[in-house]
């Protein structure tokens, strides 16, 4: 296979021939320059520039060579660039390879115009190439628009890094082989290069100053692969007809994949199919359940070991009816690689192999005058295009199917949207746990290894005093007796409906291939024998074996390497029945456990959110301000916390609670003995015993945990050390495993490590030294500090740093730095999310409708962006910061210039700047706390500072105070003392947010003279405007949408704009009719040209109104008339017309999108 890449200056280097290069398996890369300057860059020649390639000239890529084809893309792919506004750092890219394998070649949509994908495919493996062409410095935007870049590399990357060997090459703007010169770009581009263990070599300069000095290596090639030899990247200095300030780079790649072994381990088992209980006939199901259940009924139920052969019997029942109900086979027996199937299809595979045979039997002629060679080609090139055909059709359909659904079935909808952001994730081929690797169908085992090693007891235990432990061990026999004679009222059939409604539907199977469903549609007689089946537990107070085994399925952290077992978490599912028994001892439990629970304990628990314990962090941070203060802040790293539970230890503190009967023995047996398997790729692995931790995705887990884990911070709340904001102690912060410790005298807070560390010991789980860290709070950022505190956590000592996150907020040693290193980091993710949800090149003619696109825009980007956001409350410039990147994003979505006035975005999507949603999400929590007890710490921080902080402190509570000052809510302090903070009261607040900023931006919109045609009489906040609003949404309307935008919004491209672009036609006489100048009006009403277009539809329209409104076409004003062809909406009143009769003439304003393509004019006006 051979190819060229070729980034950014593409008119200003030679292509290489790709015959030069004679092995088939080799290809090679170069950043070079078409020949055919004059034709490709003679816009920018005229302008005394020559770094420039536009969308319109790519086609002059083709005059490069007879025998190469190429993918591209031009600076303003996406949005005009103006000569006289020509920005440095914007060019075109492309990858250009021989036409003879255009059939192993796949342009991609992945990235905007400074990326461009092709997809090249061998016969056992597939390659990404990549040309990429990063920002320069020196722009007003460039590390924004840098890190944007990466950040779209980056999803590049994740999609492709497991199916296909990637190669991204081309101008990088940055030297990596000079390590003296450091700056935010550069840390950025070396992050995603570390992330990735992405491959690189430094081999020469090729970057050349205009006098001709050799200054800097800007231009790499980034390789990521298994199996992919990379030879060295060469300098090519001796190319006499390069003309650019840059050497063109090559190298040799050759791609090989080693058949990896797919032995299957003899144990594993098959995933029983997954029952799509809503395309089944469930009172079939009903009526096989209730013709057997009396059988199974009958058997006794006196002893454990009954219960244990009932539960088997009731779970062959159940899926021995789920299986019979469930369609039995396909309707087509397709290949296992082909995953697309129609009779079409099965028609053309059949001709090609038909053809094929003769081409075999008339000995394989490779002559092209050849039937049988010219059939054989034809056939297979068929195939291939009803193969093609079908997927694309497939792909409608799934976005057809997300589009009703999101407003069907929300459920479904997210569950559709998850499934469409994972499809290109594949299934890892290496794990490493410890010092050993397994490949392949062994990875399931190295799983098995990891989760049962932490499972053991035995093998990861970390109790440090053993005399405690065996104290523990001693009373839990005693516990043992004193709890026989204590019995628990039975269960009755409120709490078994309870409980099965409380469990969600929709989700993975047990180990027996039960689900909630089996039972909510098996009726009543089941629901009667499985009340049977929990009273026998109750009775007995022992959980049967059958109800003990967990299926275990590994899911990635999302940080870290994806082949390192260690990054990996273990949620496991419990047989069904065990679900519903965990879920009626929990609502008999929760109410003693809660009142247990110390109130800086956030996790879990109703009212309260993470961002809880994060708020009396960040109290401390700006009470270091206020009282020019230093403060200490420890973050506490417990290793797999939830998996090292010592089961003895935690009864222990079960039976303290006050659960003191058959509930404990119950509690007690579900944990002896138990055992959990692998669930992996579709397999189950051997079982393994676990012997110790608190099974996540328990219904019972998480209280249990508090419960194990509340004796520490009722410890350090004892100990009176530590931080004390007025008379209000808050030393501690707790949100699950998460331990925040905050003190003002270092002695005080090595006595609280101190406390952590021996209660850590004692409960037998491990504390790590090096992630466990110290921050130094300091009131304003300062580079000459002192010498921070060294603490010792246990024998070791404690890093200081200067970053370190808690709670999803990073934390640094200043208040102004937090703002700083949460909003940069904010904008990262955001990115990340939007190019993980819509793709890396995103924008509103490529993917759903502008309304879905911005509903996963507010469920899925917009809360990424503004996390914490509420408890930091950014300024100005951080500001300006997070509304540039929601601008940005909403303007990619709608497919709108960037230039586009920003009242226009928010009157188009109904989504409100970033400082109202910042305050909506600030009430919201306050509201939330003023619902809490007496005895939180937020509340009793909240009234402290009130009431002794003046309006210039930079409290948190007085920055809510200043907020409610703005939007006429009242005072803060009487809220907080209100208990019946509502619902209803949020909502209003909510409202009166939203009505304050929607009269802002109406006020400021009627300012700008090209939205005059915009409707902004009903902007209301979260509802996207009337234009947007399509009730049968098809693939045209992709493209029509953004032109009827680009009109309502005065940033279509017209003739005089073209003029500067281009210097095309006149300077602003209309192309089309050259009699005058070209302006909207004169587009839609008056160019005689396009009569023959404009005249129909003028027409049904012109009786529709006369029939509905009285009213003539002609007698109406220019505006008028171009206000109903763009938006009637806006005179809807005026006309007398209702939503049908809009609706009619909705249709009927293809006229727009008509101008725009027809065939004379389209190369006019494709810019736009």
């Amino acid at each position: 296979m051979r190819a060229a890449i070729v980034p950014d200056r593409l008119q200003r280097a030679k292509i290489r021939s790709p015959q030069q290069n004679k092995n088939p398996q080799r290809g090679f890369f170069m950043p070079t320059k078409p020949p055919k300057i004059q034709k490709i860059a003679k816009t920018a020649a005229k302008e005394g520039n020559t770094d420039w390639l536009f969308h319109s000239q790519l086609h002059y890529l083709q005059e490069i060579g007879k025998c190469t084809n190429y993918a591209a893309k031009g600076c303003d792919e996406y949005d005009p660039i103006q000569p006289i506004f020509l920005p440095r750092g914007h060019g075109g890219v492309a990858v250009i390879w021989k036409n003879e394998i255009d059939s192993r070649v796949r342009q991609l949509d992945d990235g905007r115009e400074r990326i461009q994908c092709v997809e090249i495919s061998g016969k056992d493996q597939k390659l990404l190439l990549v040309s990429a062409y990063l920002p320069s410095t020196g722009g007003r935007n460039s590390i924004d628009e840098y890190m944007d870049t990466i950040d779209q590399l980056n999803e590049i990357i994740v999609k492709y890094q497991d199916t296909h060997e990637i190669v991204i090459g081309g101008d990088l703007n940055e030297d990596l082989g000079n390590e003296e010169r450091q700056n935010k770009r550069k840390k950025y581009l070396q992050q995603l290069i570390a992330d990735y263990s992405l491959g690189y070599e430094n081999t020469g300069r090729t970057f050349i100053k205009t006098n001709g000095e050799e200054c800097s290596e800007l231009d790499y090639f980034l390789h990521k692969s298994r199996h992919m030899q990379v030879a060295e990247k060469e300098v090519s200095k001796g190319v006499i007809s390069n003309h650019s300030d840059h050497y063109p780079i090559r190298c040799g790649l050759k791609i090989g994949i080693p058949k990896i072994s797919t032995n299957q381990t003899n144990n594993l088992q098959q995933i029983q199919p997954t029952i799509k209980w809503d395309k089944v006939d469930q009172d079939f199901y009903l009526a096989i359940i209730n013709e057997q259940v009396d059988t199974i009924a009958e058997s006794p139920a006196e002893t454990a070991e009954d219960a244990n052969l009932l539960i088997s019997k009731m779970h062959q029942m159940l899926t021995k009816a789920a299986i019979e109900i469930s369609s039995k086979k396909s309707r087509y027996k397709a290949k296992p690689k082909l995953k697309v199937w129609t009779p079409i299809i099965k028609s053309s595979l059949k001709e090609m192999r038909k053809c094929y045979d003769v081409w075999n039997r008339n000995g394989k002629p490779t002559n092209p005058a050849d039937k049988s060679y010219q059939d054989r080609i034809n056939t297979r090139k068929e195939f291939k295009k009803q193969v093609k055909v079908e997927q694309a059709r497939e792909r409608d359909r799934e976005k057809q199917e997300i589009l009703e659904a999101r407003t069907r079935d929300s459920k479904l909808y997210h569950k559709l949207v998850k499934s469409s952001r994972n499809r290109n994730r594949a299934g890892i081929m290496d794990l490493h746990v410890n010092d050993k690797c397994y490949s392949g169908d062994q990875v399931i085992e190295g799983f098995t290894e990891h989760f049962g090693n932490l499972a053991s007891a035995e093998k990861s235990s970390q109790l440090k005093d053993y005399h405690y432990h065996e104290l523990v061990e001693y009373e839990i026999e005693l516990i043992n007796d004193m709890v026989k004679s204590k019995e628990t009222p039975l269960a009755n059939h409120t709490e078994l409906k309870k409980a099965i409604k409380s469990l969600n539907k929709g989700k993975s199977a047990d180990i027996y291939g039960i689900t909630v469903e089996h039972l909510i549609y098996a009726g009543e007689k089941l629901e009667q024998l499985l009340l049977r089946l929990i009273n026998l537990v109750f009775k007995h107070g022992c959980i049967p074996d059958i109800l003990k085994k967990g299926l275990l399925t590994p899911v990635f952290k999302n940080k870290g390497d994806r082949c390192h077992a260690a990054n990996y978490r273990g949620i496991t599912v419990l047989p069904v029945v065990n679900k519903i028994i965990e879920a009626i001892i929990r609502d008999r439990i929760q109410p003693r456990v809660l009142q247990d629970q110390n109130p800086t304990q956030r996790s879990f628990t109703a009212k309260s959110s993470p961002l809880n314990a994060a708020l009396v962090v960040e109290e401390v941070y700006r009470e270091s301000v206020d009282s020019n203060q230093e403060f200490e802040l420890v973050l506490l790293d417990a290793k797999s916390a939830f998996d090292v539970v010592v089961h003895s230890h935690l009864m222990r503190r079960l039976f303290h609670c006050g659960i003191d009967d058959t509930l404990w023995r119950i509690i007690q047996s579900k944990h002896w003995q138990s055992t959990s398997a692998i669930k992996w790729e579709g397999m189950i692995a051997d079982e393994f015993s676990v012997s110790q931790g608190v099974r996540q995705g328990g219904i019972l887990s998480t209280d249990l945990y508090k419960v194990y884990v509340n004796p520490l911070p009722n410890r350090l709340q004892q100990s009176g050390l530590g931080c004390k904001i007025g008379n209000v102690l808050c030393n501690t912060t707790a949100c699950a495993d998460d331990i925040a410790l905050l003190g003002k005298r270092p002695p005080d807070m090595q006595v609280q490590i101190n406390i952590s560390a021996d209660y850590a010991g004692m409960e037998g789980y491990k504390l790590q030294p090096h992630k466990s860290v110290a921050i130094h709070i300091q009131p304003k950022p300062t580079k000459n500090s002192c010498e921070p505190e060294q603490y010792q956590l246990g024998k070791d000592p404690m890093p200081n740093v200067t970053k370190s996150t808690h709670l999803g907020i990073i934390r640094t040693p200043s208040m102004r730095q937090n703002i700083e290193s949460n909003v940069e980091e904010n904008v990262k993710k955001a990115r990340r999310s939007a190019y993980a949800l819509f793709g890396s090149g995103f924008h509103g003619e490529n993917g759903l409708d502008p309304e879905s696109l911005i509903h996963l825009f507010k469920t899925y980007i917009s809360p990424v962006l503004l996390y914490g956001m509420e408890l930091l409350t950014p300024k100005s410039a951080h500001l300006e910061t997070l509304e540039k990147i929601q601008k940005k994003m909403l303007k990619q979505i709608l497919s709108v210039p960037m230039s586009t006035p920003d009242p226009a975005v928010y009157i188009l999507t109904g989504i409100l700047p970033v400082e109202a949603q910042i305050h909506a999400k600030m009430m919201t929590f306050f509201c939330s706390i003023c619902q809490q007890a007496d005895n939180s710490v937020e509340k009793q921080l909240g009234k402290r500072q009130l009431t002794v902080k003046s309006s210039g402190s930079h409290s948190w509570y007085i920055e809510v105070q200043r907020v409610m000052f703005k939007y006429n809510l009242g005072r803060a302090l009487d809220m907080l003392d209100n208990a019946d903070v509502t619902k209803t009261t949020i909502n209003q607040i909510k409202r009166q947010i939203a009505n304050y900023w929607v009269n802002e931006i109406s006020v400021i919109a009627n300012l700008y003279q090209g939205l005059k045609y915009l409707q902004t009489d009903n902007f209301t906040a979260g509802r996207i405007h009337n234009i947007l609003k399509i009730k049968s949404y098809t693939n045209k309307d992709r493209f029509r949408i953004p032109i009827k935008l680009k009109l309502l919004t005065g940033t279509y491209a017209l003739q005089p704009l073209r003029y500067k672009i281009y210097k095309e036609g006149n300077q602003e006489i209309c192309n089309a009719c050259s009699q005058k100048e070209e302006t909207v009006e004169h587009l839609l009403i008056e160019c005689k040209a396009w009569d023959n277009i404009r005249r129909p539809v003028i027409n049904d329209i012109e009786s529709l109104l006369t029939n509905h409104s009285n009213v003539e076409w002609e007698s109406l004003s220019d505006g008028f008339k171009i206000q109903i062809l763009m938006d009637i909406t806006m005179v809807q009143r005026q006309l007398r017309l209702n939503s049908e009769e809009v609706s009619k003439i909705k249709t009927k304003q293809d006229v727009l999108y008509s101008l725009y393509t027809v065939p004379d004019v389209n190369s006019y006006y494709n810019l736009s």
